[in-house]
């Protein structure tokens, strides 16, 4: 996997847990922020990371992440 799609999903995972501190959060939020400056709301990695936050364990929105 790319820096890009290992940095979303070890977010994502580390979301879930109650140890997650504000500097990994807004470091997350930042780099979407990033991606939909870049690429657009509409671009397919913009709505690959909103379908994979919704559903982390689908596998189509990881596969274009990739």
């Amino acid at each position: 996997m790319d820096p890009i799609t290992t940095t979303i999903l070890a977010a994502l995972g580390m979301m879930g847990s109650e140890l997650i501190k504000s500097g990994v959060k807004d470091a997350y939020d930042n780099l979407k922020a990033v991606i939909r400056r870049k690429w657009g709301e509409t671009a397919p990695i913009s709505k690959a990371i909103t379908a994979i936050e919704e559903d982390p364990e689908s596998t189509a929105p990881a596969a274009v992440l990739e």
